[in-house]
């Protein structure tokens, strides 16, 4: 939705819209905001990290998980727990802040 050159801006600049409207709840960690605005700041530019930062901030249907010791615990004992699939270190944050019955894991596939 930042990067007005990318091929899917518009596609997702309409799925974020209708997520809005419908009042969806979306998740995210502190991890992959920054992973994102490093990426953006690269990729697209520091405006566009800025832009990207101030809406994730001004957001009223996101909400922002701040991964501190006991989320990393939990999530090397579920990095472990699937040994057989691939998960990456982020997913297995969030696998493991669901684990804890504070979000809702429904849709959550690990491949």
């Amino acid at each position: 939705m930042i990067d007005k050159s990318d091929d899917y801006h518009e596609a997702a600049t309409k799925i974020y819209a209708n997520l809005e409207r419908r009042s969806a709840w979306l998740i995210t960690s502190d991890y992959v905001i920054d992973e994102t605005v490093t990426w953006l700041r690269y990729k697209v530019g520091h405006n566009a990290a800025v832009e990207f930062w101030n809406r994730l901030h001004n957001s009223k249907i996101t909400e922002i998980i701040r991964v501190d010791a006991e989320i990393v615990t939990g999530a090397w004992k579920t990095f472990l727990k699937y040994s057989d699939r691939f998960l990456k270190r982020l997913q297995a944050c969030s696998l493991s802040k669901m684990g804890e019955g504070s979000c809702d894991n429904r849709g959550i596939k690990v491949k």
